[in-house]
């Protein structure tokens, strides 16, 4: 037994080592570059104990340098606790030709005897700037250099913008519309203060973004830009015509380059920076917002879709038993803007209003997930009782036309009992979403 149980951790200690010694191959590469710059390109493995790496196939870059070998190792002792690692790189220096989408595939590298791969890698090159103060370059030289403002030149509009942008510009009333704010520079922007106004006939809910703005490069109206979307808004229009978004004054910072008349501090220190400030108005959004058809009776003012399913705590019950039926409604659309659905209980059944619990999440299509109600009746007298099924009539975006879903009935059978529900209703009455 003692053999036994010694093979076993003897298995699991060297499962520990091959976990732990698991070889991880990756390839690291910008996403976005533009035509002309340089890309830096490495494939990085955790071992030192390799051979036989085997380059991919580069295209759409011209292989400037590489691949260079490097290694590194590391010790570090925590607690009496000895770790150390060691890892090997391969570095090329590439040179981003014509724009487009390339795919570099996978290299490979023998590591204590077995193949191994690495991740294959995607890069999208943009054009150059085609933007008259670059028209010097003659289409050469790095495109980097052109998105670059020179020192104490002034901050045009094309310099710092702000767009917005509805992901639907023609919708019904009650259909979520994706409102957008983008940020283009090519200067440095160090801070921006912005704040949404308060939308008439709309109700507004903000999408939750990162706190720390991530930049990457975009090509837009001839121009390499850095951008990063700065907010977005679920809106859902309340009233029908032509609602207006209006334009928002951001108040930004920018970090500029200042000449300086030491030469040598010019040579040196490429000069200072001021800070300048730089008001960007947005443009204004017109959502044109139309009618719903015809209501239907019974409408609950939900529009998306949805499903509805039903349950019910028990059919077979006594005088003064608690009998709870809940409606779960999933999909995606206004759910927070949708009415409590009725159930109708007989009229001998002492009825307290129902619970309802959100369970969704703000998504660019709406909100999404499920909003339940529980209902909570007690049967006073005995006798053979029915539940109706219950109707939820919604307007269904896709096929832009009114849908009603329907649960199952329920019978109930209630025979006298002397029990008493005033627990029960306590804790119905009293207990949390």
């Amino acid at each position: 037994m003692r053999k036994i149980i010694f093979l076993l951790f003897t298995i699991l200690a060297a499962w520990q080592v091959k976990a732990a010694d698991k070889v991880r191959f990756v390839a690291e590469a910008a996403d976005v570059v533009v035509s002309g710059d340089q890309v830096r390109l490495v494939f990085t493995v955790n071992s030192q104990d390799i051979k036989d790496f085997r380059a991919p196939s580069i295209k759409g870059f011209d292989v400037l340098m590489g691949p260079s070998r490097s290694q590194q190792s590391s010790i570090q002792i925590i607690n009496g606790k000895r770790t150390s690692n060691s890892s090997t790189a391969f570095t090329y220096i590439l040179l981003a030709g014509s724009p487009g989408t390339y795919t570099i595939p996978a290299a490979s590298v023998e590591v204590n005897g077995e193949k191994v791969f690495s991740n294959a890698i995607s890069i999208k090159v943009l054009p150059q700037d085609q933007t008259s103060g670059n028209s010097g370059n003659n289409g050469g030289g790095s495109a980097s250099s052109s998105r670059s403002q020179a020192a104490g030149s002034r901050i045009s509009a094309n310099d710092l913008f702000i767009t917005a942008t509805a992901s639907k510009t023609t919708v019904h009333e009650q259909e979520a519309i994706l409102l957008t704010y983008k940020v283009y520079t090519v200067v440095n922007l160090r801070q921006l203060y912005g704040k949404m106004p308060d939308l008439k006939g709309f109700h507004t809910q903000e999408v939750e973004l990162p706190q720390q703005k991530t930049f990457t490069l975009e090509h837009y109206k001839g121009r390499n830009y850095n951008t990063t979307v700065w907010s977005q808004y679920v809106l859902f229009p309340q009233q029908t015509g032509k609602l207006e978004i209006p334009s928002i004054t951001f108040d930004g910072v920018v970090a500029q380059q200042t000449v300086s008349d030491d030469p040598f501090d010019a040579f040196f220190n490429g000069g200072g920076y001021v800070e300048v400030k730089k008001k960007i108005t947005t443009p204004k959004v017109v959502i044109n917002v139309q009618p719903l058809p015809a209501k239907p009776a019974g409408f609950s003012g939900a529009v998306g879709e949805f499903k509805l399913a039903s349950s019910i705590n028990a059919t077979d019950v006594k005088t003064n038993d608690a009998v709870t039926i809940k409606l779960t409604l999933s999909g995606t659309g206004n759910m927070k803007l949708i009415g409590t659905p009725e159930v109708k209980f007989p009229q001998d059944f002492e009825i307290y209003d129902p619970k309802v619990t959100d369970d969704y999440k703000l998504t660019n299509s709406g909100l999404t997930g499920t909003k339940t109600f529980e209902y909570l009746a007690i049967p006073r007298h005995a006798g053979n009782f029915t539940i109706p099924a219950v109707e939820f009539t919604y307007f269904d975006l896709k096929s832009n036309s009114y849908k009603t879903l329907k649960t199952e009935a329920y019978n109930l059978k209630v025979a006298k009992g002397q029990g008493n529900a005033d627990q029960v209703i306590s804790y119905f009455t009293n207990k949390e979403s």
